[in-house]
């Protein structure tokens, strides 16, 4: 099963984003602090992160999970501005309202993320759809 690690401060984001790729048929870990979620690296082979930099740790964790899990992960970032961290796959910003449309453009995005790794073309910024 495919494995996503979302990690924001916004809880609200963090569990409408999880249900909806749970329901999805992914496997979620919906974490707030990157304090928290360090020791899942060794438990969970994370496909895809979604991950808002502004967390204190974001880029040290993601150094350490390329480490630990190799560079074949895609990495969305999310947040008001796209900041330089490496090998972010895309930036998205976070849906105003979180609808149908807001529903399928965050699973066609993750779906895109997943076949980045089959046939890996990093982008470094930007947005989708």
């Amino acid at each position: 099963m495919d494995t996503v690690l979302i990690a924001d401060n916004d809880l609200g984001f963090v569990f409408w984003l999880g249900r909806l790729l749970g329901e999805a048929g992914y496997q979620v870990l919906p974490v707030k602090r990157i304090a928290s979620v360090a020791h899942w690296a060794a438990q969970f082979e994370i496909n895809v992160l979604v991950i808002n930099p502004v967390l204190k740790g974001a880029a040290d964790f993601i150094r350490s999970l390329r480490a630990l899990q190799g560079r074949s992960r895609a990495i969305i970032q999310i947040g008001e501005q796209a900041q330089e961290l490496d090998g972010v796959y895309v930036w998205m910003q976070k849906p105003e309202e979180v609808d149908d449309l807001a529903a399928l453009r965050w699973l066609k995005l993750i779906e895109s993320a997943m076949a980045s790794l089959e046939n890996p073309k990093p982008r470094h910024s930007g947005s989708f759809l």
